[in-house]
């Protein structure tokens, strides 16, 4: 019987990495069978579609496959214990994951930033790595020169955990200079992951897909120094989307003029809510007031499924739009993120895994009550536990409507 890691590499080659149509896929019983409607509705669209025979492509994955178990590499396909559960949260996870060495375990930062660096970049990476190290957080970053490359020599002085995402198979390192660190990196203990199998190259395509992966496994994200044509600058709008906490360091008035300071300047003057600013000479208790800043929207409320609308505590909160608004951005959440696991897990994850799931969206639509609630000072603990209860439940019973529904 053949493997699953066979059938998403099948999947692969046959797609040339279309993560939406690979999950399609797998819902086959049989995934040779999805070969015929997968060119007939390319054919309908009036793609491009490759002709090669079932015989040839199952012996080119075949091939690959073994020569990838020959190199070493180690595959962790999304649902198993391995697979880390940062990147399963975000949009489009890697359904197969190629590894040399190993993957991270505990919290993670994604420290990148511009290849073309300034004299005072060194300095910078070697104190974040240092801070964070000490706290048993992993270093993520992606191999290249520059910012990427003091990342992870910085890891590896500190006898830190560091992972480097590339943006190609594993068949090669690029840049070729960076193949003795590769190697380190590797007897250190950390690692090197890519998405892509040998004979997949996406690329310049490559490189942006990467970012997605280097914020997504990732708790936090730290960009040193960027252009603002800079790659890092893709990193920071997925670090958005996928609602990690972002940090920058303040520069210097001395230097902080320079171009590589360009793409720092403008989020300096961002409105983003999880982007936090620290001084140069920053320490781990001001990261954590930083996280702490927002405590009360992470806190813990005791539920309490018989609060009724009729149990909000102020006719000022119940005459206005609050609670509408409230509901709105979490239906629009909840509906996202239900429809984005329909797409690419089936229905039957949502069945299997309602669970976790309802603890997922309960921590998010907290945050989400919080954020509009907290400015109504006159409110107690207890009147903003009731509001934020209330809406919390309301909003988990029409997502478990709505899950039914995806079956």
């Amino acid at each position: 019987m053949r493997d699953k890691n066979f059938d998403i590499l099948f999947l692969t080659y046959l797609t040339g990495y279309s993560i939406a149509e690979i999950y399609k896929g797998l819902q086959y019983e049989n995934v040779e069978d999805f070969i015929d409607d997968y060119r007939r509705y390319k054919q309908e669209r009036s793609e491009n579609v490759s002709n090669i025979s079932l015989f040839e492509l199952l012996q080119i994955t075949s091939e690959r496959y073994e020569e990838m178990k020959f190199r070493g590499i180690r595959f962790v396909k999304i649902g198993d214990n391995d697979y880390p559960k940062q990147l399963e949260s975000i949009r489009n996870p890697p359904p197969l994951l190629f590894i040399k060495g190993n993957l991270p375990q505990n919290k993670n930062i994604a420290v990148i930033g511009t290849r073309e660096i300034s004299s005072f970049a060194s300095k910078t990476v070697s104190h974040v790595v240092k801070v964070f190290s000490e706290q048993q957080y992993g270093i993520i970053s992606g191999l290249a020169y520059g910012i990427d490359k003091l990342a992870h020599e910085s890891a590896l002085s500190n006898k830190a955990y560091t992972l480097a995402i590339l943006p190609n198979a594993l068949d090669h390192i690029y840049p070729k200079d960076h193949l003795s660190l590769a190697n380190r990196i590797i007897e250190s203990g950390g690692g090197i992951m890519t998405e892509l199998p040998l004979g997949i190259n996406l690329g310049k395509k490559g490189f942006v897909q990467r970012n997605r992966l280097q914020t997504g496994i990732s708790d936090i994200v730290m960009p040193i120094e960027m252009g603002l044509k800079s790659g890092t600058m893709h990193s920071v709008q997925f670090c958005i989307q996928q609602k990690r906490r972002l940090f920058i360091i303040r520069p210097d008035p001395s230097y902080s003029n320079l171009a590589a300071y360009e793409g720092i300047r403008v989020l300096l003057e961002d409105k983003y809510e999880n982007l936090s600013i620290l001084d140069q000479n920053f320490n781990y208790d001001d990261v954590v007031k930083k996280l702490d800043e927002r405590k009360y929207g992470n806190q813990k409320i005791n539920s309490n499924n018989n609060i009724k609308f009729t149990d909000i505590p102020s006719d000022k909160i119940r005459k206005n739009n609050i609670l509408d608004d409230i509901m709105n951005e979490m239906m629009s959440y909840g509906i996202e993120y239900i429809n984005h696991n329909l797409k690419y897990k089936g229905s039957h994850f949502l069945r299997e895994n309602i669970n976790n799931i309802n603890k997922e969206l309960t921590a998010r639509f907290q945050n989400i009550a919080f954020k509009y609630i907290q400015q109504y000072s006159f409110l107690s603990k207890k009147d903003i536990e009731k509001i934020i209860v209330f809406v919390m439940n309301t909003g988990i019973k029409k997502i478990e409507q709505l899950t039914k529904n995806g079956d």
